[in-house]
């Protein structure tokens, strides 16, 4: 990626969002709540959710079809077509992406069809996912976001237990909600509302660099984010439609 030179802080608008809660929650339909969204999906389909005009997905089959999103993302996204793109889920696609290095290890080398993955295997997905993540970050033009399962993670510093987003290997939670600047945790609240956090908490992962969202909003949706964050027009009508289907 090559740099433009020195520019003031602040003149950078994108959002770089992690959405993490349990299966079920509704984190499809929300992300999905913004028209001209692309979502890049494993082929299990959760999109049914969707009520929003104009949304588009993409099936992510293998890493040939994640590096094929990348390059259209650099190169026709850039123009600012899709205001959002998500990876939905980064939990789901992780296991897609082992299955796809171990078909070709298989083929390669036949005889380990009677052993199981090693380190080596989970290694490389590790290292593709943290990468192309990464890379994506620092594209222009749109704002990125990556939904994901929660687990129970031990914090390495404090020894406490609390949720994370769930990505295999040690430290990756951590380092791809790095490279994010804001981790919102989505759950129910004590009376049985969706409520998405972004407090800093012992007993879970979120924050909110960008000082705009609160510490929490209440059955959140697209259009109260980006109200939150000054981005788009907020009062765009929508028509309740399937996703587009891009495969």
């Amino acid at each position: 990626m090559s740099s433009s030179g020195p520019k003031l802080i602040g003149q950078d608008k994108k959002i770089n969002f992690m959405l993490y809660g349990r299966p079920g929650i509704g984190k499809t339909r929300l992300v999905g709540g913004w028209p001209d969204t692309l979502i890049l999906r494993p082929p299990v389909d959760h999109t049914r959710s969707i009520r929003t005009k104009n949304v588009y997905e993409w099936v992510m089959r293998d890493w040939d079809t994640m590096n094929e999103a990348f390059e259209y993302l650099r190169h026709e996204a850039s123009s600012g077509k899709h205001p959002w793109v998500w990876l939905d889920s980064i939990s789901l696609f992780q296991d897609i992406g082992l299955d796809d290095i171990w078909d070709r290890v298989v083929a390669e080398k036949p005889h380990r069809a009677r052993y199981g993955l090693d380190k080596g295997e989970y290694g490389i997905n590790m290292d593709r996912l943290a990468r192309w993540v990464r890379d994506v970050v620092e594209l222009p033009g749109f704002n990125f976001g990556i939904t994901a399962h929660p687990f129970d993670a031990t914090d390495p510093e404090t020894g406490e237990v609390l949720a994370m987003p769930w990505i295999q290997g040690q430290r990756m939670p951590q380092k791809i909600c790095g490279y994010m600047n804001v981790v919102g945790y989505y759950t129910f609240d004590s009376k049985g509302r969706r409520v998405l956090k972004f407090d800093a908490n012992p007993d879970y992962h979120a924050k909110d660099q960008t000082d705009l969202l609160g510490s929490e909003m209440l059955d959140p949706t697209m259009s109260k984010i980006m109200q939150n964050l000054g981005l788009g027009n907020t009062t765009q009508r929508r028509t309740p439609r399937r996703a587009t289907k891009r495969s």
